[in-house]
């Protein structure tokens, strides 16, 4: 379901970089590299599950029915996501590289290692809420594309934009 604006918009949210609350000692891990695909005209944000830190990491990437990907967080999880090598990208340089658009930021950290944003690797901390409704939380992920000419393009890849949106308006 498509969130409908606020008064402020579809405004970012910043994760902070203070793990949650109560986070667990013991932690699901998990590793995503990102990607991006081109099929026809159209271009595709892929995650491809890496090494699984533990056994219990492997569930972590799940697909709807209609073929969309989402992370399963039943557990306390941190995931590494890092960019694929084979696209000339990296975390974006001026803004935060994860953010959200809820009102839970709070259940989220965010550590990058942004010494060499080509391969620097975000450390994504997930705190799991309990209970047996299912809840989802859009993330956007920034990034900064190179150009052919060397220049970089800033980007957000955000779940909840449709192009062309609902109705073909």
């Amino acid at each position: 379901m498509m969130k409908q604006p606020t008064k402020d918009g579809f405004a970012q949210k910043k994760i902070g970089s203070k793990k949650p609350d109560g986070f667990s000692d013991n932690p699901i891990r998990a590793q995503l590299t990102l990607a991006l695909e081109q099929r026809g005209r159209a271009i595709d944000l892929i995650m491809v599950a890496g090494k699984a830190c533990d056994e219990a990491a492997s569930n972590i990437l799940r697909q709807t029915k209609e073929g969309e990907f989402y992370l399963a967080i039943e557990k306390d999880t941190i995931i590494s996501f890092a960019l694929s090598d084979k696209i000339d990208w990296r975390w974006n340089q001026k803004q935060a590289a994860l953010t959200t658009k809820d009102d839970r930021e709070t259940l989220y950290a965010v550590d990058g290692g942004f010494d060499d944003p080509l391969t620097g690797e975000i450390q994504f901390y997930c705190k799991a809420r309990g209970g047996d409704v299912p809840q989802t939380d859009g993330l956007s992920i920034a990034v900064d594309l190179q150009q052919s000419g060397g220049s970089y393009l800033p980007i957000t890849i955000d779940p909840d934009i449709r192009n062309p949106p609902p109705g073909g308006g």
